[in-house]
């Protein structure tokens, strides 16, 4: 069975939680049996471009830089490149594009969209940005029967809004201890002294929020941030206003390095979860494989996820400050607290367990069951 994996920046994974998925999944497809294709941009792989990883065959395709359309023209090309493999499924991972698969739809190729969150809530899109991600959701389902889910509250969200069911298999993450924590001390941090946030820096995981309560807190416990915007923004500008009267605060910037965000993980006193739009958050997933204690945004998605193995705060209520405070005081239960998450990733996130959810998914539709 051949399969296609779409709408990811390709393997091995440069940065971003699709990618990390497709680095995972896919050579675990590979060793079951399938014949994997990894679309990757061109632009984000050095010379000699890998033709193969892991015996996932990989496809580079240029990209024309450019902030409101790279990632739609990437789709398409990609998707204009897939109609002549001959695959037996094509596995889009998000339905931010699903436009482009009318044309495989048309020419009677099965399709497979994983829809991840909620993208078009996303207040960093205009108008039409939104109007346009919410037409692609919408025609997501419209033009296929084979939606994944990677949240049960995301499964509750298209069958309440399109009375439409869907096919929950989730994210997954590693367990993973420290090795070299000397990685982060040229950062001027030291393990279990300091807060770490990682993701993408966007209003929607609530960095500003995490700042502003960060600073009220007293003492010598710093806050790592890492992760970026792909193109300069007003947020990230206003991140840099928000802090620069406190030196405590630190952005590393985009940190790829598999070693360093080991480190970085393993190391913290604690990593903050922001995220207020939809899924199976992979940075919240891999805070678990870390053991770490984990201050969580209080909603749907991310209580799914974590359950009783993190603390909650909600930007409401302005708890945040005082939740940073209880983990820095260093109670003793909330060593267990690390140990409960590890536990949890391991026994409901596992990639081996997702590899082979997805092989059976695939033969399923393949069996037209």
């Amino acid at each position: 069975m051949k399969i296609a994996i779409l709408g990811c920046r390709g393997i091995p994974a440069v940065i971003g939680g699709f990618e990390t998925f497709a680095e995972a999944v896919a050579p675990r497809l590979v060793r079951k049996g399938l014949h994997v294709t990894v679309y990757c941009q061109k632009k984000l792989f050095e010379k000699p471009r890998l033709r193969e990883y892991l015996g996932v065959r990989l496809v580079h395709i240029p990209v024309i830089r450019s902030k409101s359309f790279e990632a739609l023209l990437y789709d398409l090309m990609t998707v204009i490149h897939a109609l002549s493999g001959k695959f037996d499924a094509l596995y889009m991972l998000s339905d931010t594009t699903a436009m482009w698969l009318v044309i495989p739809r048309l020419l009677g190729k099965t399709v497979v969209v994983n829809t991840d969150g909620i993208e078009w809530r996303r207040s960093k899109w205009p108008w039409y940005g939104q109007a346009l991600l919410k037409f692609n959701e919408w025609l997501a389902v419209q033009i296929t029967p084979h939606l994944i889910v990677d949240s049960k509250a995301m499964g509750r969200y298209y069958k309440d809004r399109y009375d439409v069911d869907t096919d929950y298999i989730t994210n997954g993450a590693n367990l993973i201890q420290s090795e070299n924590p000397e990685l982060i001390a040229e950062f001027g941090l030291t393990p279990n002294k300091y807060f770490v946030v990682i993701c993408r820096l966007e209003p929607e995981n609530s960095i500003h929020t995490i700042i502003e309560s960060f600073k009220t807190v007293g003492g010598d416990t710093r806050l790592a941030i890492a992760g970026g915007t792909s193109y300069k923004s007003r947020y990230m500008e206003r991140l840099r206003q928000l802090a620069q009267d406190d030196p405590r605060i630190v952005f590393l910037g985009v940190r790829p390095d598999p070693a360093f965000q080991r480190e970085l993980r393993t190391n913290c006193l604690a990593y903050v979860h922001g995220h207020q739009v939809g899924g199976t958050n992979p940075s919240l997933v891999e805070a678990m494989g870390a053991g770490n204690i984990i201050l969580a945004n209080d909603n749907p998605f991310n209580r799914e996820v974590a359950g009783d193995a993190a603390l909650y705060w909600s930007p409401e209520a302005g708890d945040l400050p005082e939740k940073m405070k209880y983990v820095i005081d260093g109670h003793d239960h909330l060593s267990s607290l690390g140990e409960k998450a590890r536990k949890r990733c391991q026994e409901s996130y596992s990639w081996d367990t997702i590899a082979d959810l997805h092989d059976a998914y695939f033969r399923k539709i393949a069996g037209g069951a």
